[in-house]
């Protein structure tokens, strides 16, 4: 089976992306696999699969944070992932 962690804390970015999980991209329907390949930016990366993530004790989603792309915070993408009913698995992972 899956690997258990005591505590997941996971950054999360306003796009939509945990971890190195990128929206609108087929690792985030991974299910079988514990740690993915990411070639999303370079050089690539690795990331936990969502189950990995979703499956431990305790997970922590830290969505705070401002930066040059997102000058007001995660506030946006985090309205989105707890209100927007068109929201998808897929598309907001």
């Amino acid at each position: 089976g899956m690997p258990v962690f005591d505590l997941a804390l996971i950054g999360v970015g306003d796009d939509g992306h945990v971890g190195s999980l990128y929206p609108n991209r087929d690792e985030v329907l991974e299910k079988e696999k514990w740690v993915l390949a990411v070639e999303m930016k370079s050089p690539p990366s690795i990331s936990l699969s969502l189950p990995v993530m979703a499956g431990a004790t305790q997970v922590v989603v830290a969505a705070c944070g401002v930066s040059d792309k997102y000058p007001q915070g995660k506030s946006a993408g985090m309205r989105r992932a707890v209100v927007d009913e068109e929201e998808s698995l897929q598309s907001f992972p």
